[in-house]
């Protein structure tokens, strides 16, 4: 476990020295100030429009990072053999595959962990209290960023990392309106193979929508706690352990060369 932490750490090291990061950086400022300057804005309902805006525009922030550090690590371990020198030196390629997904916790953590207490003191500024359904979601979003980078992890252990790209990109946006289908299909009674393609989806596929809770949050509705919170950590746990094993058998068959 020590060597993973280690080498989880030391790549992600090296993902957030690169330049681009002062980009996010930048960006989640800007995204600060502009729901600050909304949040006297009322649109019928006080603070609504101040918390659309930030959760909403964290939310995107975080899963723009993670695809934007996935794809640099994928792109480094497989363009320049990253994976022979510590797997030469004692690393098992499964714990080289939990580093890597390891460095993306680190890399997109950080910045969840600078939104979670500029939010904070966002809330206490604004709303002059903190609700604690907000900071939750985004943790959720935090989560769902994870499991979009997981997923371009495994899927890129097969493909080009083109390809990988436009298939996650494919498999989170389907993911996003899964709950939309699943309540479309049941409201068509009489259509079963809608209802049967529905349940497929909504559980079988990506289901990012088990982490949106916005509009429900916002406007202060009463959720279930196995609906927000036990349901997204375990399917986020079940998707995660799905992908490292899924990737882990393709990269046991790997051959330590370069540019493979």
């Amino acid at each position: 476990m020590s060597k993973i932490v280690t080498l989880s750490f030391f790549l992600a090291k090296a993902l957030i020295m690169e330049k681009s990061s002062y980009l996010f950086a930048i960006m989640a400022v800007v995204i600060m100030v502009i729901a600050l300057g909304l949040g006297s804005v009322d649109i019928g309902s006080r603070n609504k429009l101040f918390e659309d805006v930030l959760l909403t525009s964290q939310g995107y922030l975080l899963l723009i990072a993670a695809f934007f550090y996935a794809f640099m690590l994928v792109s480094r371990d497989r363009n320049l053999g990253l994976f022979v020198l510590p797997i030469a030196n004692g690393v098992s390629r499964g714990q080289y595959l939990a580093a890597l997904m390891g460095a993306m916790v680190w890399v997109v953590g950080i910045l969840f962990v600078l939104f979670l207490i500029t939010d904070i003191f966002f809330l206490i500024i604004v709303e002059d209290e903190v609700h604690g359904m907000l900071l939750w979601q985004i943790f959720l979003y935090f989560l769902a960023s994870l499991l979009a980078a997981f997923l371009f992890i495994g899927i890129a252990s097969y493909v080009t990392l083109t390809n990988a790209v436009l298939y996650v990109a494919a498999l989170f946006f389907i993911g996003n309106a899964l709950d939309e289908l699943y309540l479309y299909a049941y409201q068509m009674q009489s259509d079963s193979w809608l209802q049967w393609t529905a349940s497929f989806g909504y559980y079988l596929l990506p289901n990012f929508s088990l982490f949106d809770w916005q509009a429900q949050i916002v406007n202060r509705r009463d959720i279930p706690l196995y609906d927000s919170a036990v349901l997204p950590l375990l399917y986020f746990g079940i998707w995660t352990l799905f992908l490292y094993f899924i990737a882990l058998a393709h990269f046991r068959k790997k051959a330590m060369i370069l540019g493979y």
